[in-house]
C-alpha cells in the first residue's frame, strides 16, 4: 500500500512541491490515506488505498509535479512485528465493504449551513447511536490525509486495543476539533471512517469559511419570493388572422433567418399532421383522467408510443405557454451586442422583456414561433414571429416587415408561444415505418431471404453517428 517518492537533488517537498500539489497529483492514481514527509524535503512516503494503484505507479517510475521529476519506489518494510502489525491492519481496514446500516444512526451536533470567519477554531461533536437489537464493536476512527491539517479528532478515541462496544441504543461520542488559517474561504470536506468489526461506516462533515462580508453578499442573492409560474391564458380568442413572417417573395438580410424559413417540412415524403387528441391537454393539465396503459405488446406497440409523443408533446406546449404575456411593452432595436462585439442590423427587430429564461426549467429557445396582437384588437390580428435571439431576460424577436411601421416603440401587445411540431412529426412517421419484426423479434421458423435482404438494405440507410 506504501511508495517512497524521492529526489534528492533539488528536496522539493514542502518548498518547491507543497502538500497540495503532491496530494492532487497523487489523487490522480488513486485514494491518498496518508502522506508522510521527512524534514529535509528529499522524500516522501505516501501510503493508497489500493495496491493496485500502488502498482500503477511503480511500473511508471517517475511522476512530474510543477515541472519536477520525482522517482517512485516500492517502500521497503522493515522486517518487525511492528510494521508487520501495521501493513495488517491497513490490509484489514481496506478490505472491509463500505456500508451505512440504516439502525447505525450518525449526528452531528452543530449547524452544518452556517459559516465561521478564517482562522477560526472550534470544536464539535459527532454522535454514533446503535439503534440495531446486536451489539457493535468500533474498533477506531480513521480519517484520509488532508491536503492541509484541518479536521483532528479529540480523544480519547477508540483504538484495537480499547474498542468500544455499542450496546444496543448506547451511542459514542466523538469530539472533532476544525481549524482554518486566515487565507481559507469556501466549503471544506472531510471524511470520517468508523471502523467497525467487519465493515467501515463513511460519515462525511462539511465546514463553510467564508467572512461576514460575504455571508453578506450571499444573502443578497436569496430569493426574494417563492417563483410562482405566471397564469396560463385561457386559449378562448376570436377567430385569427395571422399575417407570415415570411410572405413569399420576402428576402431578409438578417444573419441566421433561413432556419425560420425551413421551419416548414419540405420533405420528398408526405408527412402526416399527427394532430394530438382531443383530450390530450386536459390529461396533461390534470383536469381528466388519463387511460394510457404502460404495457407494451407488439399488437400495440404503435399505439403506446404515439400516446407518449403526444404526451410528451402537450406537457412542451404546457410548459412554453407558461411564457405567453400580456400588455408587454416593445421595443425596436437596430443592434445587439454579441459578446464583446456589436452586431448592426440592416432590418430590425423587437426586444421583449421576458423573466426567468435563465433558471433551470424548459423555456422556449431559438426558432420557436410566437404570435402578436394589440391588446382588444377588434379583428384580432396576430402577427407570426420567430424568436432570434434568447437573451438573460429579454426576448429579440423577428416579424414580418409591415409590423415595425404599424406599431412604435413602446406599444404594448399580447404575445404567445407555440410549439415546434417537425420534430414530433417526423418521430410519429418513424414509429409508423419501424419493422415490428425486428423491434419484436419472432421465434424460429427465421426470416426468409427476402427479409434478410429487406433488412441488409434499412441497415445500408441508416446514419453512422
Amino acid at each position: 500500500y506504501r511508495v517512497v517518492l524521492q529526489e534528492k537533488v533539488a528536496k522539493p517537498f514542502r518548498t518547491l512541491i507543497s502538500d497540495s500539489a503532491l496530494l492532487k497529483e497523487l489523487e490522480k492514481f488513486g485514494r491518498v490515506w496518508h502522506l508522510d514527509v521527512l524534514p529535509d524535503g528529499a522524500s516522501a512516503f505516501v501510503t493508497f488505498k489500493s495496491p493496485e494503484v500502488v502498482g500503477t505507479l511503480i511500473e511508471q517510475g517517475v511522476i512530474t509535479i510543477n515541472s519536477i521529476d520525482v522517482s517512485v519506489k516500492r517502500m521497503n518494510i522493515p522486517v518487525g512485528q511492528k510494521q508487520q502489525d501495521d501493513e495488517q491492519k491497513l490490509q484489514n481496514l481496506f478490505s472491509k465493504p463500505s456500508s451505512k446500516p440504516k439502525n447505525m444512526k450518525v449526528d452531528e451536533r452543530r449547524d452544518p449551513n452556517k459559516t465561521v470567519p478564517p482562522g477560526y477554531q472550534f470544536e464539535w461533536k459527532v454522535l454514533v447511536t446503535n439503534r440495531s437489537t446486536q451489539p457493535r464493536l468500533l474498533l477506531t476512527i480513521e480519517m484520509p490525509q488532508q491536503n492541509e491539517r484541518m479536521f483532528v479528532l479529540k480523544g480519547p478515541t477508540p483504538t484495537e486495543k480499547n474498542p468500544i462496544r455499542l450496546m444496543p441504543g448506547t451511542t459514542h461520542t466523538q469530539s472533532i476539533i476544525f481549524q482554518s488559517k486566515s487565507h481559507h474561504q469556501g466549503p471544506f470536506k472531510h471524511t470520517l471512517l468508523f471502523n467497525f468489526s467487519n465493515w467501515v461506516l463513511e460519515h462525511f462533515i462539511t465546514v463553510r469559511v467564508a467572512p461576514a462580508s460575504t455571508e453578506s453578499d450571499l444573502q443578497l442573492l436569496t430569493p426574494v419570493s417563492t417563483y410562482v409560474p405566471p397564469e396560463l391564458p385561457s386559449g378562448n380568442e376570436p377567430a385569427l388572422h395571422i399575417i407570415e413572417a415570411f410572405p413569399p417573395g420576402r428576402k431578409c438580410t438578417i444573419k441566421g433567418t433561413q432556419l425560420y424559413t425551413q421551419a416548414d417540412y419540405q420533405g420528398e415524403r408526405d408527412l402526416l399532421m399527427y394532430e394530438l387528441p382531443a383530450n390530450i391537454n386536459a390529461v396533461v393539465e390534470g383536469t381528466a383522467k388519463s387511460n394510457f396503459n404502460p404495457w407494451k405488446m407488439k399488437t400495440n406497440f404503435r399505439k403506446r408510443l404515439h400516446e407518449l409523443l403526444w404526451l410528451e408533446e402537450a406537457q412542451q406546449a404546457k410548459l412554453t405557454r407558461a411564457y405567453d404575456m400580456r400588455g408587454v411593452p416593445i421595443q425596436h432595436v437596430t443592434s445587439f451586442a454579441d459578446g464583446e462585439s456589436l452586431v448592426g442590423l440592416q432590418e430590425p427587430l423587437i426586444r421583449v422583456g421576458c423573466a426567468n429564461l435563465a433558471e433551470k426549467r424548459p423555456s422556449v429557445q431559438r426558432a420557436d414561433r410566437v404570435y402578436a396582437w394589440l391588446p382588444d384588437s377588434p379583428a384580432q390580428v396576430q402577427y407570426e414571429g420567430f424568436i432570434h435571439r434568447v437573451e438573460g431576460d429579454a426576448l429579440l424577436l423577428l416579424f414580418a416587415p409591415e409590423f415595425y411601421g404599424k406599431h412604435p416603440h413602446g406599444t404594448k401587445m399580447h404575445l404567445r408561444f407555440n410549439v415546434e411540431r417537425i420534430t414530433s412529426r417526423l418521430m410519429h412517421r418513424a414509429v409508423d415505418d419501424v419493422l415490428l419484426e425486428i423491434v419484436w423479434p419472432a421465434t424460429p421458423p427465421l426470416p426468409s431471404k427476402a427479409q434478410l435482404a429487406e433488412y441488409d438494405e434499412l441497415e445500408q440507410r441508416l446514419p453512422v453517428a
